[in-house]
């Protein structure tokens, strides 16, 4: 596996078919995931690939450029460094795929860990998914031991996480708007501002003659212009230089 906390879905083959992969639309499973969870889990896998290689390569790039190996291999790097923070977080350790445990005792442990991360006010969309794709897989290995009553149980947790994802993804949308709407303000600030300073220069150039010195015409002149008389004598001084 290339992450040791999956015991289940193949990174490499998943990353190897997404690409011809049509969510709901294909007629088989993504790489070893039953048919059921496939489209639910490709969108997350895809969204997954853009995000790693966007943190690893500080932009965004088509992931289907990596060959499905090394992008099986980053992201699975990814899953575990969440896993890991997820830990740190809460003090619960999740049980990895190679753990010497019996199949109960790994099942107690990871239950532990999922609730106890779902008992935490925890906002980091990213951080939840790799919950999420951590409890997929152990979803599918349960499914593929039949072992139907723990898929049950699995399930209600997949549940509980995607409505966490669901409010992380409005949080991220709502701080988004917010921004937008801060640097629209700020445009239009700085809109009305350059249309000020153009017509305060376009006046220095006609009337400052006239004056004794850039001092007085801001001095005398800057409530015309909307502005401090600090700023306005700071337009002219670096208007003047422009014209040496």
């Amino acid at each position: 596996m290339l992450c040791y906390y999956l015991r289940h879905i193949d990174l490499h083959a998943v990353y190897e078919q997404l690409p011809s992969f049509e969510i709901f639309g294909s007629d088989s499973g993504l790489a070893n995931i039953p048919w059921d969870f496939s489209n639910r889990l490709a969108m997350h896998f895809e969204e997954r690939a853009e995000s790693t290689l966007e943190h690893l390569y500080g932009h965004p790039m088509p992931w289907q450029e990596l060959s499905p190996i090394d992008l099986a291999a980053e992201v699975g790097d990814y899953i575990e460094h969440d896993i890991e923070e997820l830990e740190n977080i809460c003090s619960t350790k999740a049980p990895r795929a190679n753990a010497r445990l019996s199949t109960e005792k790994w099942k107690d442990k990871f239950d532990d860990f999922v609730l106890d991360v779902l008992s935490r006010n925890i906002s980091n969309y990213y951080l939840i998914q790799s919950l999420l794709i951590y409890q997929y897989d152990c979803l599918c290995w349960m499914h593929s031991r039949n072992d139907f009553d723990s898929v049950l149980g699995v399930f209600e947790g997949i549940t509980e996480t995607t409505y966490m994802l669901s409010l992380c993804e409005m949080q991220t949308r709502q701080k988004a708007e917010k921004t937008r709407e801060a640097q629209d303000r700020a445009a239009l600030r700085h809109k009305e501002t350059n249309q000020q300073k153009t017509t305060a220069l376009a006046t220095w150039d006609e009337h400052g003659t006239n004056v004794s010195s850039m001092a007085a015409f801001a001095r005398s002149r800057c409530k015309d212009f909307g502005v401090t008389e600090r700023t306005l004598y700071g337009w002219i001084r670096d208007h003047r230089k422009t014209q040496l």
